[in-house]
């Protein structure tokens, strides 16, 4: 008997059109969330009778940049980490850890990490960090954005402090993205994240 050899492609679409749509999935079908760029955030298993909105969903696995080249602020207050970006779908719950190694050059608590997130996102943020100094301060919000889970330090000059975070982040109906900062308390005050040790990672919950 001749071998047959058969491709299968599931269903896929964004999370704004399987809403829209609300098909019930057949008994064991797959339908995959896509984000913007095309990849897989989320898995649902149809029951036959269940429509897609309230099925669950399973995470398809953290997404995961690592900064190429250090990134320093030495001339501003503040400044976005360009390379250190998530795209967060709407309605949407995500775990985003932050993890590495950044160096300064300060010998006070003058710098900090906080994740800029979406004005009408909700976030609790938590710190997780084997340097004994590291603290989390308190919600920074305006008109723009929002940013929590500040990490600080006092260390000595040119002084390695490594670090881990972790945010849980809620988004409401409009989609947007998570972005890292840097912060410093007086300009021309070195903070360097470093290349190859720092990683930014999103995985979607809900």
């Amino acid at each position: 008997m001749a071998e047959e050899l058969r491709r299968m492609r599931q269903r896929n679409d964004t999370a704004a059109n399987w809403t829209s749509a609300n098909p019930v999935l057949l008994d064991g079908e797959i339908g995959l969330v896509m984000d913007a760029a095309g990849q897989p955030m989320t898995m649902k298993i149809g029951d036959g009778a269940t429509a897609f909105s309230t099925l669950p969903g399973y995470a398809m696995g953290a997404r995961d940049l690592v900064l190429a080249g250090d990134f320093e602020t030495s001339s501003a207050l503040e400044v976005d980490v360009t390379d250190l970006k998530a795209p967060l779908a709407a309605s949407a719950t995500y775990l985003i850890e932050l993890r590495g190694v950044w160096q300064t050059s300060l010998s006070t608590n003058g710098f900090a990490a906080p994740l800029k997130i979406p004005a009408s996102a909700v976030i609790s943020g938590h710190l997780k960090s084997n340097s004994n100094v590291a603290t989390i301060q308190g919600i920074y919000q305006n008109a723009d954005d929002a940013m929590s889970g500040f990490i600080t330090a006092a260390a000595a000059a040119d002084t390695d402090i490594p670090f881990g975070a972790f945010w849980i982040v809620k988004t409401d109906a409009t989609a947007g993205d998570a972005q890292l900062r840097l912060r410093t308390e007086a300009n021309g005050t070195a903070v360097r994240l470093k290349a190859g040790r720092t990683v930014f990672s999103w995985r979607r919950m809900a």
